[in-house]
């Protein structure tokens, strides 16, 4: 099984990107992921992305907002807060691993063998 995915809901991604009309690199800036991830993310989700000269035509004049005020907005409108969002993800994570580090042993006919798991 992979690693929890940081992706927000789809209603987050939806109000940023055809609402608002981000471009995949604002909405990365404000996750701190990549271009490639938020692009993922949209495709999980079934929306359409915009072509790059179509992305730039049309983007227009507006109001430069900082990654924190943009949260806050996600927050007030979706009821959506990024950082509980991601230590809720990493406690996930931490349950399903709590076997890393134990002591594992392999009896077979011939010998015996032990090994530290990672």
């Amino acid at each position: 099984m992979g690693r929890p995915s940081k992706c927000p809901p789809k209603e987050v991604m939806h109000y940023l990107y055809v609402q608002k009309r981000y471009s995949m690199e604002q909405i990365a800036k404000i996750f701190g992921v990549s271009r490639e991830a938020v692009r993922l993310w949209l495709s999980k989700y079934n929306i359409p992305s915009r072509s790059r000269i179509y992305a730039v035509k049309t983007r227009g004049k507006k109001k430069r907002l900082s990654r924190k005020e943009i949260l806050e907005e996600l927050k007030s409108i979706f009821n959506f807060d990024w950082e509980t969002y991601l230590q809720k993800i990493s406690s996930k994570k931490k349950s399903k691993s709590k076997r890393r580090g134990q002591k594992r042993t392999i009896k077979s006919s011939q010998t015996n063998i032990s090994f530290q798991t990672r």
